[in-house]
């Protein structure tokens, strides 16, 4: 059944599932509890819930570059699929970076997704919760305003991609 392939992937789930823009496939972002791998969980609407054919789980850690993990929800604009990235991995810097996967290509390929690292955006902020894509722009939500809460700080800067 299909719960033995999800199941690692479910311990963690963070936020709300977001569609590609044909229905057919379901994303969710996943951070498994001890916070030392991270995934995204593909339903395939087409197919059989309980159908582990159904189900494909990316392993963010095979992503190169990679130094945070997927947070809250995705938006897709039809050919990519966009991820705001937040906690860092422990012992590592806190550059804010964005994740996004072809999603023309190979959902479990790492090289069909690409980072972006924003630090050298100006006024760019580290934590992001979510992606909403309008038709044209892809705008990515803040965590919340701004408050320092044990060393972190949250903000309410939206960052629109274009």
């Amino acid at each position: 059944n299909a719960s033995s392939l999800v199941q690692k992937a479910l311990v963690g789930m963070l936020g709300s599932p977001w569609f590609d823009t044909t229905k057919q496939y379901v994303y969710w972002t996943t951070v498994d509890a001890g916070y030392d791998g991270y995934e995204i969980l593909r339903f395939d609407t087409t197919g059989s819930f309980d159908q582990a054919a159904s189900w494909a789980v990316m392993d963010l850690n095979l992503v190169p570059g990679l130094e945070r993990n997927p947070h809250g929800f995705g938006a897709s604009d039809g050919t990519w699929s966009y991820v705001p990235l937040a906690t860092c991995r422990v012992g590592s810097d806190c550059p804010p970076q964005f994740l996004r996967f072809n999603e023309r290509e190979d959902f479990t390929n790492p090289q069909s997704w690409q980072i972006f690292d924003a630090s050298s955006v100006p006024g760019m902020r580290t934590v992001y919760r979510g992606a909403y894509f309008d038709g044209r722009n892809v705008f990515f939500t803040p965590r919340g305003g701004v408050i320092e809460v044990d060393g972190s700080v949250w903000h309410s800067t939206v960052v629109v991609y274009d």
